[in-house]
């Protein structure tokens, strides 16, 4: 192998066994990325003239290979679109058809044919020269193109070509833009150019007519993606979450409220806020009314994407999730973008979901049913009240009594004070204050014990019931206090509130199933309903009932006054609460 010569910029020709050969190194600059490290072919000659001829045609060409690799590159690096803007579109458009005239353009500088191509002669080869077409031929070719693409274009029909035609244009090095391959833009980008073949064909039948049809000049330079003055959709979620948790939000609502914010952004693409609208909001409902309930745990589609997950258990048949459910998820999302709306828009800002609803069957008071005196009975004569085994086999009855752990005063402070599991587990003895003679629990916010309410109106005084002091639970609390513990059980005196409401829930729920009193709409909560009737029953006033469960005041009390009632009030409603038919007097209560 002998050099010859050294060619402009990377190439160089060289002989092996007579026989010239092109070569060129990779740039260094894409020598990383190229899948070669130089480009080597024979150009078939072993005449010098011919091969010094060549080698330059061959060089302009590796050349551009290189560029276009640096092209890609540059696109690769670039923003991945989620969408088009409208003008980009049009740019793309008005690109593709100087495109089309151009190459019009060169056909005719070259010049048409004298005669048609027939087909090859016998013995002829079938590699022949490049044809020139006649100007018959050309003019029949682009009567034909327009009247092909005007059928489809008038169909609304987009084949393959142009969705072929759509991925390589946006590589030109007068475009360069990454587009996501799931954006709703991909049939818009592929009709602007069936349009513009359409123009251009018809641009071109007149200029087969002498008509004189100019080819655009389009700038050079990259076509630049819309910039936004918005943050992305990701950004602002973590300082919404951010926001949240500094104003209360416990881990677990944060995490929540994170989850689902996440699960929009993966259906409808992380974008700079303005760029969201309606169409985000209907996509997003969509997928939820195909997506099943904890559709990440199961084993056929967890390991999908949320929209590969709805679009496969939707085939599977899989139950989606409750619409109660998903409206839980779509009210997330929109409190985020109310969020969104007070502190970055002036004016009125994207509200992809509001007014989206899924309709329900339920009210909300029959989404949740009290317990009935024989549910209430199961309850209260199961192994945790008249002796179990041991704490792991608490099923099975035994000779153990522990009145001093969560799971024994839980259901009875849910049935005598209506308060919340995360609201009883964030209590300390210090809570139990007595006002006269009248003790109560007082439920409120406390950083120290990282107790958080669900609303303001959740801080209240609840007095305690006489059938609570009767089974010893003054004592309990007295006890705890004077060792100076933190909660009031012994079993949750490591765990944060969130954390032992949350182990609790899911032991309810075994233990519910085992006293057969669980159904879809009889949980813990079920004891504030047991509650608020009772309540009512004993003729107790509205408002008095909203200061017990922690609900808003309605009417002019939620504007005027205090909102607090007097303990001796208070004391009479809860002792106004009466179980006809339940039985409690074998329980064995906390004994110092």
């Amino acid at each position: 192998m002998s050099t010859l010569e050294k060619m402009p910029g990377h190439t160089r020709l060289y002989r092996r066994n007579a026989t010239y050969y092109h070569r060129a190194v990779v740039p260094t600059d894409i020598a990383d990325s190229y899948p070669k490290r130089e480009e080597t072919f024979s150009l078939k000659t072993k005449d010098y003239g011919e091969a010094l001829r060549l080698v330059r045609i061959k060089a302009v060409e590796v050349d551009q290979r290189f560029e276009a690799h640096r092209r890609m590159l540059r696109t690769e690096q670039g923003p991945v679109l989620e969408e088009l803007t409208r003008d980009q579109i049009r740019q793309i458009s008005d690109i593709y058809y100087a495109h089309i005239l151009d190459e019009d353009d060169d056909i005719r500088m070259e010049g048409f044919g004298d005669s048609p191509r027939g087909a090859p002669e016998e013995g002829e080869a079938i590699l022949r020269p490049p044809h020139r077409k006649t100007f018959e031929e050309h003019s029949e070719d682009s009567t034909a193109s327009l009247e092909i693409n005007k059928y489809l274009y008038a169909r609304g029909g987009i084949d393959e070509f142009f969705l072929s035609e759509a991925e390589e244009v946006l590589t030109w090095d007068n475009v360069e833009l990454r587009l996501s391959l799931r954006s709703p833009s991909w049939p818009l980008l592929c009709r602007s150019l069936q349009e513009a073949t359409v123009r251009a064909r018809q641009a071109i039948l007149e200029r087969n007519q002498g008509e004189i049809v100019p080819t655009p000049i389009i700038e050079a330079k990259p076509i630049t993606p819309a910039v936004s003055e918005f943050p992305l959709f990701s950004e602002a979620v973590s300082k919404f979450i951010a926001e949240h948790k500094t104003s209360g939000w416990t881990d677990k609502t944060s995490r929540d409220y994170a989850a689902w914010l996440r699960n929009f952004q993966d259906v409808v693409g992380d974008r700079p806020l303005d760029s969201y609208s309606k169409k985000d909001g209907r996509a997003f409902k969509s997928l939820l009314s195909i997506l099943p309930a904890n559709w990440n745990k199961k084993p056929t589609i967890k390991l999908l994407t949320i929209t590969e997950a709805a679009t496969k258990a939707n085939e599977l048949g899989l139950p989606p999730m409750a619409p109660e459910n998903a409206n839980k998820a779509m009210g997330r999302v929109s409190a985020f973008w109310k969020w969104v709306d007070a502190n970055y828009f002036d004016a009125n800002g994207p509200a992809p979901l509001t007014g989206m609803k899924f309709k329900t069957k339920e009210t909300a008071s029959q989404k949740r049913l009290p317990y009935s005196v024989s549910q209430l009975n199961a309850i209260f004569s199961s192994p945790i009240y008249t002796g179990f085994h041991s704490h792991r086999n608490w099923k099975t009855d035994g000779v153990q009594l522990d009145a001093a752990h969560s799971r024994f005063w839980l259901p009875l402070l849910g049935l005598f004070t209506g308060a919340r599991e995360a609201e009883l587990f964030g209590l300390s003895p210090n809570d139990i204050v007595c006002e006269g003679e009248i003790y109560l629990l007082q439920i409120a916010a406390n950083d120290e014990t990282g107790t958080r309410l669900k609303t303001r109106s959740s801080e209240r005084r609840i007095p305690i019931h006489s059938q609570l002091i009767s089974l010893g639970f003054l004592d309990l609390c007295a006890q705890r206090k004077r060792e100076g513990h933190s909660s009031l059980f012994y079993d949750c005196e490591a765990k944060s509130p969130e954390v032992a409401a949350d182990n609790f829930s899911k032991w309810y729920a075994r233990f519910a199933t085992e006293c057969n009193v669980k159904t879809p709409k009889h949980v813990f909560h079920s004891f504030r309903h047991n509650l608020e009737d009772a309540l009512g029953n004993g003729n107790v006033q509205e408002p008095v009932i909203n200061a017990l469960q922690g609900h808003q005041q309605l009417g002019m009390r939620a504007i005027y006054g205090s909102g607090k009632f007097d303990a001796v009030l208070l004391k009479e409603a809860i002792e106004s609460v009466r179980y006809s038919g339940l039985k409690l007097d074998f329980i064995g209560g906390y004994q110092l």
